[in-house]
């Protein structure tokens, strides 16, 4: 290691361990250039669980499963001629009778301007997929697409709902299928069949009591830990593998990744591409969502883009530099009242971009 890069690691390496009391009781830092690894390391442990995080922890990625596995297989159709931006579960002859969904078109899905409202708890309704259906059709009757960025768990469950429908397999399944086989990806999947020992445990809630080896999302769990929105896992070193690629086009075509890593919804103030937060100049009027991509940091480069999960996941990547951090913590362990995360991300990326940028 260069005199240099051990100056770059010494500074993260303090400025995590300084916040780790604060932010969570530990995590998981990957800092690349490209395919080179400049930073690894993993902090914490919880006593009494007798648990310790390491390099090789699987973490519950939440919403990074929006991005990494829907709007990924979704493009993956794209490029095979099966999907168009512009189908709506009716020109695709889906989900008969559902008439308000029936007008939401992939676009507006995977961009987060459908209108639908931020989040359900669908499981109330029923744990069926039917019931989840109509549950979204019910929220799909007032809205209007194109009108707003509003972030939203319900596009992303629809859009699996799709995917699924498309391929003719389970998401689980056309994602290990269609993308994490083709990248050799061995710990990012849905259902992890890990030792829980490995997994990072998440929230103790409710009935459910200690959440640990399966996935915190609500609307997720009760539809068997497999939706669009939530129910990936994975260690670092596959989202590092999976970013790389990515970038390089070797996951979608380039056509596609500059599609999906553009911003789609400046016409209304927002700073969403297809399946990702994009870091943008603020409009003079935005959207809801538009500060969702604020996590990216206070002096990333325009165009960096990146998610968050909430269970104290994220991915930053800077296209133009190949500079891709990976954080993953599990923040909403024992709880998910602590909210530091939101600043350790901008502070990490501040870092980050001050150091390697220069």
């Amino acid at each position: 290691m260069s005199g240099e890069t051990e100056d770059f690691a010494n500074k993260l390496r303090e400025h995590i361990k300084s916040s780790i009391p604060y932010v969570a009781h530990g995590m998981t830092v990957l800092v690349a250039k490209g395919e080179k690894k400049l930073f690894y390391e993993s902090y914490g442990k919880i006593d009494n669980l007798n648990f310790t995080y390491t390099n090789d922890t699987i973490y519950d990625l939440a919403s990074l499963t929006k991005p990494l596995a829907t709007s990924t297989i979704a493009f993956k159709l794209i490029d095979s001629g099966k999907l168009s931006m512009e189908d709506t579960p009716s020109s695709l002859g889906l989900f008969s009778g559902l008439n308000n969904i029936g007008k939401l078109s992939v676009k507006s899905l995977l961009s987060h301007s459908s209108g639908l409202t931020p989040s359900l708890p669908l499981y109330h309704r029923g744990k069926t997929r039917q019931a989840y259906l109509e549950g979204i059709d019910d929220a799909a009757a007032s809205a209007t697409p194109y009108v707003e960025e509003n972030y939203s768990d319900l596009n992303y469950i629809l859009m699996g709902y799709i995917i699924e429908e498309l391929t003719g397999k389970t998401l689980d399944k056309a994602w290990e299928n269609i993308v994490a086989e083709e990248l050799g990806l061995k710990h990012m999947r849905f259902l992890p069949k890990n030792p829980k020992e490995q997994i990072a445990p998440t929230e103790s809630v409710g009935p459910r009591g200690q959440v640990w080896g399966e996935v915190h999302d609500e609307n997720s769990y009760y539809s068997g830990g497999v939706a669009g929105h939530a129910g990936l896992f994975s260690d670092a070193s596959d989202i590092h593998t999976f970013a790389y690629r990515y970038i390089k086009g070797k996951v979608i075509s380039r056509s596609s990744f500059l599609k999906a890593t553009r911003p789609a919804n400046e016409y209304i103030g927002g700073s969403f591409g297809y399946g990702w937060m994009i870091n943008t100049p603020r409009p003079a009027k935005q959207s809801p969502a538009f500060d969702y991509a604020r996590f990216i940091g206070d002096i990333s480069p325009f165009g960096a883009f990146g998610h968050t999960g909430f269970t104290g996941t994220s991915i930053m990547i800077d296209p133009e530099s190949s500079i891709i951090v990976v954080i993953l913590s599990n923040r909403v362990y024992p709880t998910r009242e602590n909210l530091k995360i939101l600043k350790f991300r901008r502070t990490l990326h501040n870092l980050v971009f001050s150091s390697l940028l220069n």
